[in-house]
């Protein structure tokens, strides 16, 4: 039967993976990936200064919110001091995200960011991190009216699912022995498997399984169960 993939290039629950046609003695089988499960990610990105101390009225927007650099606090929510140097705005702009710092004296916002946080990458360059990991994180967009003075990812990125490790059924048309690893090569000293009798593994993240069988012609299938 043939491989049955969603969308996200995954293999489905219940569906055959035909690893190809073997060949005595030196078919490793490893053509394609079981599975490839990923630990959940919390997407990210980077805002950049470049070191020019920000105009008064510049803004950089991060998902939800806007924030305002400002030489002196009005107060009016979002708005971010700019202080003496570009270091230091950069400084109160992680303190008004995460709401740290002295509120209303460094930033002037009535709580955290509900979508982000912000960590220190470098003195000019923060990281923003999605508060809940997943692809959901990944349509956060950032932009700012600042011109050169700052620069940003357009979205965060790298936000994905937890799909965990999988449980898979192994069989082999003709006796041989089987090896599950990222890029295994079986031999014969490898867990030996009768013909037609399936056995259930454990697989991780980016495992293959690699068979070698002792009759030409044989195949290796696998059915990811849970």
């Amino acid at each position: 039967m043939p491989q049955v993939l969603d969308p996200n290039g995954y293999l489905i629950e219940g569906s055959w993976f035909g690893f190809g046609v073997g060949q005595s003695v030196a078919y490793t089988g490893t053509a394609g990936t079981i599975l490839q499960p990923v630990n959940s990610a919390y997407a990210t990105g980077i805002v950049t200064s470049d070191n020019t101390i920000p105009t008064d009225g510049d803004t950089i927007t991060i998902g939800n919110k806007i924030y305002t650099f400002k030489t002196a606090l009005t107060p009016t929510e979002g708005q971010v001091l700019i202080n003496a140097s570009a270091v230091a705005a950069v400084t109160n702009l992680i303190r008004a995200i995460n709401h740290t710092g002295t509120p209303n004296t460094d930033y002037s916002c009535a709580a955290a960011h509900t979508q982000v946080q912000a960590t220190v990458n470098t003195t000019l360059i923060t990281n923003i991190i999605a508060l809940v990991s997943g692809v959901a994180g990944n349509a956060i967009a950032m932009s700012d009216t600042a011109s050169t003075r700052f620069t940003e990812d357009a979205t965060l990125t790298n936000g994905a699912e937890d799909r965990g490790s999988r449980y898979v059924r192994v069989m082999l048309s003709t006796a041989g022995f089987i090896k599950i690893a990222n890029a295994p090569t079986a031999v014969i000293t490898d867990y030996a498997m009768a013909a037609g009798i399936p056995g259930i593994f454990f697989c991780r993240k980016d495992d293959k399984v690699s068979a070698i069988q002792s009759t030409a012609n044989g195949t290796l299938s696998a059915l990811e169960l849970f």
